[in-house]
């Protein structure tokens, strides 16, 4: 799959942006192009501006911005999961979807959040369900560079 807007330009591979560069412009001419992987934002990732929640991408741990029920601002790192796109590894068929087409368990569609981290449970995402209606999204920074202690 490639990243390339509707309108003909590379999304960056690091931000999730639409950086204007032409999918038919020549990579030899381009700033920011990273051989292998791909294009990059030209000026720099702007990894700290929220994005429309349309433009999230599926399977791809984010930040996601919503109110919940109460109406309090929330911000979690979660995951969307199209139908049919992530496979159910055997533990919770009750709740997957079964695709007859190819005999398979699959998470049904919607947003999941990344509780491993926060809770050690032996499941990683929880399927946030339809109360949850997120706004915006932001890329996850990287991980801070390992300090030498020498």
């Amino acid at each position: 799959m490639k990243n390339v807007t509707e309108h003909g330009t590379e999304v960056c591979i690091r931000c999730g942006s639409d950086t204007g560069v032409p999918f038919s412009q020549n990579v030899a001419d381009r700033i920011g192009y990273i051989e292998g992987a791909g294009q990059t934002c030209p000026g720099g990732c702007k990894m700290s501006e929220w994005k429309p929640i349309a433009t999230a991408p599926n399977r791809q741990a984010i930040f996601i911005f919503f109110r919940n029920v109460m109406g309090k601002a929330r911000i979690i790192k979660a995951m969307r999961a199209g139908k049919f796109e992530i496979e159910e590894d055997g533990s919770d068929r009750e709740f997957s979807d079964y695709n007859e087409a190819n005999d398979t368990y699959y998470w049904p569609p919607g947003w999941y959040e990344d509780v491993y981290a926060e809770t050690g449970l032996d499941y990683t995402y929880h399927h946030l369900g339809s109360e949850v209606e997120p706004t915006h999204w932001m890329p996850l920074p990287p991980p801070p560079k390992e300090m030498n202690n020498e």
